[in-house]
């Protein structure tokens, strides 16, 4: 039977479940600089590794309340279809193996942030669908990113002199 990593990390009084196939790497807080963009999405930028990549509160992004980040906190480096993308979060709660098939999918009308999730000793554990998260953020930094890059572009270029 296959098996595969889970993590299960908190924000707040929440757990979720991430593959670890989509885990980069896992770190400590670091300054991280605010980065306002559409629908709040992405909340700050870092330099990892020499490379700018949107950082996303994963409450704020779920629609909860935002989360309050500290020394202590951790961000998840995601990489999604070889798009890096960084995941506040207050820690790690642990990492599990599980066998493959004891993922349960499900579909909610309302929500597709998560589309499946594992039980655990008498526990669900709503696991993100990376799908969506990978969606909405490269909507997000398409919006916030490259349109201002395009109109600075516009009001630089010089006119076509060949033309009347």
């Amino acid at each position: 039977k296959e098996k595969m990593m889970i993590l299960l990390f908190n924000s707040k009084d929440i757990v979720f479940g991430i593959s670890s196939e989509n885990i980069q790497e896992i770190t400590r807080m670091i300054k991280i600089d605010y980065f306002p963009s559409e629908k709040g999405i992405i909340e700050s930028v870092i330099n990892y590794r020499g490379s700018t990549i949107p950082v996303v509160d994963s409450l704020k992004y779920l629609k909860k309340n935002k989360g309050t980040y500290d020394k202590d906190s951790i961000i998840i480096i995601l990489n999604i279809h070889h798009e890096l993308v960084g995941m506040l979060a207050d820690d790690v709660k642990q990492t599990i193996e599980i066998e493959s098939n004891s993922i349960e999918r499900y579909q909610i009308a309302e929500s597709d942030y998560f589309n499946s999730f594992i039980k655990l000793e008498n526990k669900i554990y709503p696991l993100l669908n990376i799908e969506r998260v990978s969606r909405d953020i490269k909507r997000a930094v398409i919006i916030s990113w490259q349109v201002p890059e395009a109109i600075v572009l516009r009001t630089i270029s010089p006119p076509d002199k060949g033309k009347s």
